[in-house]
């Protein structure tokens, strides 16, 4: 056996009793009488690990090669499974010795993938190339052992026609149970590397996950009656994404694949953490390319996970601020990655053997973004690659705020970068006040506690994560949360969702669709912003307007839509906009059939700020690549600690380090296991970090690494 397509298959029939195998069926042939001394010959048959013995009439088409002969028994006797098959299809025909299509042929099986003979493959007319690897669909009648390190078989899980994409869900251990139509995704073309072999073995139990909506024909052979209406096939699309679809097929090959669905379904477009950030949409499917798997929390559900620094710009100080985060022996040492919570699947849970590894096949239905997470669809495979830095950043509650001014002698700006949402961080020196968590406060009874006067506070909720005891806290005692996961505090009401419509992100690039939007982001249910891709459609130029509800037609949602206020503009059809608007408010109508039209914008990248109080927009060019918090203006957080640390009686902590940053330098750093051992570098686990200073000062706090 070689090649998929030149296996074609049959059927083996007793006569008598009506009972079917398909030829292509493994059979354990235990014992085969010569056929020249019998009219029939007697087979005791396993197939598929059914057993069944019986008399079968094969004539003296039979094909044995090979094989052991006992001359007194008159009989073959089998040591290994074999296969059954003919090189023609349709109905066997049994009678005609000269005629080889009739021939009945049966083959040894190989039990492992390291021999080069009697496997089968795929045929690599039929791969299609995307990202680097290659896909097809397959279906056969008996067990598939495959190599795991070279190939993943997929069934499809899903199907979101509206979306117009469908979600595979991969297929554990090395074998594939027979008759499961799947798609295979592997590595290489080359028939050698890609070999398979039938197996009597088994697939382990819950090997294959449920709900498979591939389809397929009833019988094995080709140029079958297509199975259900609507019947598409696997290939790589214009966009250059594996998808199903093209023209409704009326006739499929038998040991193949199909999906019915009447337009294009493509997996999810692969994107790294930044564009999710940037320009992913709420209820989407994405698969995430560059997370390294930190920390595992709220009982093994929620998986918090960061990219390679994926900030195109990092927050930095500038002549008039001091940057707390960047004095490390004159080193940025903190990590402005975005990060993610990926939550698992339902019935699953999360290992502490993704902690620091880089992870594959990161799929999941986006459900927030303003503090990033996904409903994955599977349970992400690890890697060997290295992960980008585990450090976690330390903050304190003035990180909270962005900017503060000292009122001392010295009349400095302080700059605090600011938490990513999402980030799995340290935080240290924080107050708490009764309600939430402030910079410690500097008074008389601590006159050396934050100098600077600086200001910042972060809400705290110890119910989620790991349950921690807010009982436990008091007033004006300072505190260390060491890690915590910090996320973005959004409105305590309902926001409403704001949609950006039209020529955006590659959408809508002939007739605008009522479905098809740009979600936007808000904080507070006021100010929603995106950054987006305007595409060009009309000589350079693309339009969009915006609209609270996504819907099938156009009466669903014109209630919702807004957009530029031609009437009082001056425009009739759209607001052209220029340069000279940028950065400007421009005025907007909330009554689509009044006056209200798109904006005609030239295609390029732009942030969007829609006031719904106001009815204005702005529009500017973004100045960095990806978007982040901004460090000039508060900000709202609510912090989840995985661990509480009180520290008491602390003169002088980390806020008058702050002070002092500019008068003196970190001369060393000494770290502590919890057994005592000091070392240079971090041990793995908790740290006590000592800092010495250059003059003669030190600092303590406890680390994660």
């Amino acid at each position: 056996m070689d090649l998929m397509d030149n296996i074609e298959l049959l059927q083996l029939i007793d006569n008598k009793d009506k009972i079917i195998y398909d030829a292509g069926s493994i059979v354990q042939i235990d014992v085969l009488q010569n056929p020249y001394q019998s009219s029939a010959t007697y087979v005791d048959l396993t197939v598929q690990n059914s057993k069944a013995s019986k008399f079968y009439k094969f004539e003296s088409g039979v094909t044995i090669n090979s094989l052991p002969y006992d001359y007194i028994t008159k009989t073959w006797n089998f040591k290994a499974p074999l296969v059954l098959f003919r090189d023609d299809s349709g109905v066997p025909k049994m009678q005609a010795i000269s005629d080889n299509y009739s021939k009945w042929i049966i083959e040894h099986i190989d039990l492992d993938l390291e021999t080069k003979e009697n496997y089968f493959s795929l045929d690599p007319a039929k791969l299609v190339e995307v990202g680097g690897k290659y896909y097809t669909t397959l279906r056969t009648s008996w067990n598939i052992l495959f190599n795991p390190e070279q190939m993943t078989p997929y069934i499809v899980k899903s199907v979101d026609e509206t979306a117009g994409t469908f979600e595979m869900e991969a297929i554990s251990g090395n074998i594939i149970p027979a008759g499961t139509p799947v798609i295979i995704e592997t590595k290489s073309n080359d028939i050698e590397e890609n070999r398979m072999v039938p197996t009597l073995t088994n697939a382990a139990s819950g090997a294959v996950p449920s709900g498979n909506l591939l389809q397929h024909s009833e019988k094995y052979f080709p140029n079958q009656d297509a199975p259900v209406s609507n019947c598409k096939g696997l290939y790589k699309n214009a966009d250059g994404r594996l998808a199903f679809g093209g023209n409704a097929m009326n006739t499929v090959n038998g040991n193949e694949a199909y999906l019915s669905v009447a337009n294009e379904v493509v997996l999810p477009k692969p994107v790294t953490l930044a564009q999710l950030v940037a320009n992913g949409e709420v209820g989407q499917t994405y698969e995430v390319t560059d997370l390294t798997g930190i920390d595992v929390v709220d009982h093994d559900q929620l998986l918090i996970c960061k990219d390679d620094n994926g900030y195109a710009n990092k927050d930095e100080n500038s002549e008039d601020y001091i940057d707390y985060m960047q004095r490390t022996n004159g080193i940025d040492t903190y990590d402005q990655s975005n990060w993610i919570g990926l939550r698992v699947p339902e019935g699953k849970e999360f290992t502490q053997s993704v902690l620091k590894k880089r992870l594959k096949g990161v799929v999941g239905k986006l459900i927030d973004k303003v503090n990033p997470e996904l409903q994955l669809t599977q349970v992400p495979e690890e890697t060997t690659d290295t992960p980008a830095s585990t450090d976690l950043n330390l903050y304190i509650a003035a990180s909270f705020y962005g900017v503060n001014h000292q009122t001392g002698k010295n009349d400095k700006e302080y700059f605090f970068v600011q938490p990513k949402p999402m980030e799995l961080a340290n935080v240290e020196m924080a107050q708490w006040s009764g309600d939430k968590f402030i910079v410690p406060v500097h008074d008389e009874a601590h006159p050396t506690w934050n100098t600077a006067e600086l200001s910042g506070e972060f809400e705290f909720n110890g119910s989620y994560m790991n349950n921690v005891d807010m009982s436990y806290l008091q007033t004006g005692h300072n505190y260390n949360l060491l890690p915590a996961v910090v996320k973005y505090k959004t409105s305590e009401t309902a926001a409403d969702h704001v949609y950006v419509l039209g020529n955006v992100n590659g959408l809508n690039p002939g007739d605008w669709s009522p479905l098809k939007g740009a979600e936007m982001s808000t904080c507070d249910g006021n100010i929603y912003t995106a950054t987006l891709t305007v595409n060009a459609v009309d000589n350079g130029y693309g339009y969009f307007s915006f609209t609270k509800k996504l819907g099938e037609s156009w009466s669903d949602i014109n209630a919702y839509r807004f957009g530029a206020d031609t009437q009082n503009m001056g425009y009739a059809s759209s607001y052209p906009v220029n340069d000279s608007d940028l950065g400007t408010e421009l005025p907007m109508r909330d009554d689509w059939s009044d006056g209200s039209r798109p904006f005609k914008l030239s295609a390029d990248t732009y942030k969007l700020t829609v006031n719904l109080t106001t009815m204005k927009l702005i529009i500017t060019k973004p100045t960095v690549q990806n978007p982040r918090l901004e460090g000039a203006s508060p900000r709202s957080y609510v912090v989840y600690p995985l661990s509480l640390e009180r520290t008491t009686n602390v003169e002088n902590g980390v806020i008058t380090v702050v002070t002092d940053i500019a008068a003196k330098q970190v001369v060393g750093v000494t770290y502590y296991n919890v057994t005592g051992l000091s070392s240079e570098r971090p041990f793995e686990g908790v740290n006590i970090v000592v800092t010495r200073y250059s003059d003669g000062s030190t600092s303590t706090a406890k680390r994660l690494f």
